[in-house]
């Protein structure tokens, strides 16, 4: 029998799970960590703008300002909830069959308001199945988001069935011992369909999404100890690190690539690009890693493998016209590259190099990476 829902359902914060609060019919929070929360800490905070470098750590547009990477409000402790007879849509719309919606920015749900006719439910799974963030935008966002509730799901409920979009390296998922057995293929992209799930279990997010973005320092670690088990170190990968981006007009980086590599290899750097190598081998590659050189992108946030005694510096265009090169030093504005450095203590660098506003094919102003580099405070080459 296929089930719809014939009246619009009435909306449920599942954060006040986390308070203690009487949870609705259908929800509850099946597990919940008692590591400690804690927001990590840069070895250093830096930026050069304008033709000079920024400390971040002490410059005056922290000033007055609540700063969000030590708020452990903007945090959620590792957790995971249970939704019985869910109706689950393609943008993490999780609603009941008794009528309720499942809101949280911690667990990812959006709210929905809208009666669910049986035409619209594509699929049903019976039994329990896990969640993971369905809608990652780009592998980074993958990476960040959905990943780490993998390891969640994986750890807490082996072998429950997870239903999750075809994106992200499978590669990584193997490391955790999850194959493709496991994993049911999402069957819709489309907003207003959903597949009905006899109870779907849905872990909280490593980091809150949005602009006001933190790390769980603990739960982080943990997740890196998890994929770097078993992987020995390979003391002849290279130390300085030019991490690459193949030329393509379609994704993030420069377009002036060869003369930015000609310059890093002229410094000692070794040009590598991980999309050539295994999960395994790029996890080697920033653990032997002393200094990392990327353009902005998704891929450079694989740097959370690397140690904590690693700098991490970051070539980027500016963000925004209306906010100029000052945008993303605002305290509100927390570029992903700079969060995962801060849970894992890193020492973390950017170099607005480009008057470009987009993050495609954007020209690097050589003049100005080669004085940033040439006159980077804690430099060690």
């Amino acid at each position: 029998m296929t089930h719809e829902l014939t009246t619009a359902p009435r909306q449920f914060l599942a954060d006040k799970m986390f308070t203690g609060r009487v949870s609705a019919p259908g929800v509850e929070l099946v597990w919940k960590s008692d590591e400690p929360i804690e927001g990590g800490v840069l070895a250093s905070d830096l930026a050069f703008v304008n033709g000079r470098w920024l400390d971040l750590e002490h410059w005056r547009y922290w000033i007055g300002s609540k700063r969000p990477r030590n708020s452990t409000e903007l945090m959620a402790p590792e957790a995971v909830i249970s939704v019985k007879e869910a109706f689950l849509g393609p943008d993490n719309q999780i609603v009941t069959a008794g009528g309720v919606t499942v809101n949280s920015r911690f667990f990812g749900s959006g709210f929905f308001d809208k009666p669910i006719p049986a035409a619209n439910v594509v699929a049903e799974y019976s039994g329990t199945h896990g969640s993971a963030m369905l809608n990652a935008r780009n592998y980074g966002h993958w990476l960040l988001q959905r990943l780490p509730r993998f390891v969640t799901l994986h750890e807490q409920f082996p072998g429950v069935p997870i239903l999750n979009s075809v994106w992200g390296d499978q590669g990584l998922l193997a490391v955790l011992g999850i194959d493709e057995s496991q994993i049911r293929r999402f069957p819709t992209k489309d907003r207003g369909e959903f597949v009905y799930v006899d109870e779907l279990l849905v872990p909280t997010h490593l980091s809150r999404p949005g602009l006001k973005r933190v790390q769980d320092k603990h739960r982080m670690e943990r997740m890196v100890r998890s994929y770097t088990a078993g992987i020995s170190d390979d003391p002849t990968l290279p130390e300085l690190l030019y991490v690459a981006r193949r030329p393509d007009d379609k994704r993030s980086g420069a377009s002036n690539k060869d003369e930015l590599q000609e310059y890093l290899e002229s410094l000692g750097f070794v040009t590598w690009y991980p999309i050539d190598d295994s999960i395994e081998r790029q996890i080697q590659h920033f653990r032997a890693a002393r200094v990392v050189v990327s353009e902005i992108g998704s891929q450079a946030l694989t740097s959370m493998f690397a140690g904590s005694d690693t700098t991490v510096i970051i070539l980027t265009p500016e963000k925004s016209k209306g906010w100029g090169t000052q945008r993303q030093f605002q305290p509100k504005w927390r570029q992903w590259q700079r969060v995962v450095c801060e849970a894992r203590g890193q020492h973390y660098a950017q170099i607005v190099a480009a008057s470009d506003t987009a993050y495609r094919a954007f020209e690097l102003d050589m003049t100005t990476v080669r004085q940033a580099l040439d006159t980077y405070p804690l430099r060690t080459w």
